[in-house]
């Protein structure tokens, strides 16, 4: 693994515990290197966090592609309860959840604009697949789909060390939407 890459991973465990106030001399430890040669690599630390960001929706991005693309034959609702499960799934690691939480902290206004457009064109990508999954394609729908995986996420961050509890709560979540889809 090269250097860059070293340190935006470091970066990003950093910015998932701290948030905007990950200090540099924190991810030059976790590197092994010395602050300065941070700087050979990245003008500053809003350029390190942006390309974290970045980085973490692509990755995301990737995983829904495979997501949408590997269920083709399921009917709509189990397509929705698949898409459902994977996502929480995928963000089974409290620190993915924490990491786009602490986007919506960053003190610096122009950096936190930035990554929230990023984030906003994540979710609309998002959007535009889920769309397609529902019998209407229904754009309403879809959202208010999103905002249950929202809220299912939180369970999963409040609940982390409690994996039984955060567990039984997402299942409960599901299982109510599913009634509420079947009327």
């Amino acid at each position: 693994m090269d250097k860059k890459t070293e340190i935006l991973d470091a970066a990003f465990s950093q910015f998932c515990r701290r948030g905007y106030s990950v200090v540099m001399s924190d991810i030059a430890k976790d590197v092994g290197i010395k602050t300065p040669s941070i700087y050979s690599h990245f003008s500053s630390k809003d350029e390190i966090i942006l390309l974290v960001v970045e980085r973490q929706i692509e990755e995301y991005c990737g995983f829904l592609d495979t997501l949408y693309a590997n269920f083709q034959q399921l009917d709509w609702i189990h397509k929705l309860e698949k898409i459902y499960f994977d996502i929480i799934r995928y963000f089974k690691n409290a620190d993915q959840v924490r990491f786009y939480k602490n986007i919506l902290l960053i003190d610096q206004a122009d950096l936190r604009k930035k990554c929230s457009a990023k984030v906003f064109d994540m979710e609309l990508f998002h959007l535009s697949k889920l769309e397609s999954v529902f019998p209407n394609e229904s754009e309403g729908n879809a959202l208010l789909f999103l905002s249950i995986i929202q809220g299912a996420l939180e369970v999963e961050l409040l609940f982390y060390e409690s994996d039984d509890t955060a567990e039984a709560y997402i299942t409960k979540i599901w299982r109510s939407y599913r009634e509420k889809l079947g009327e």
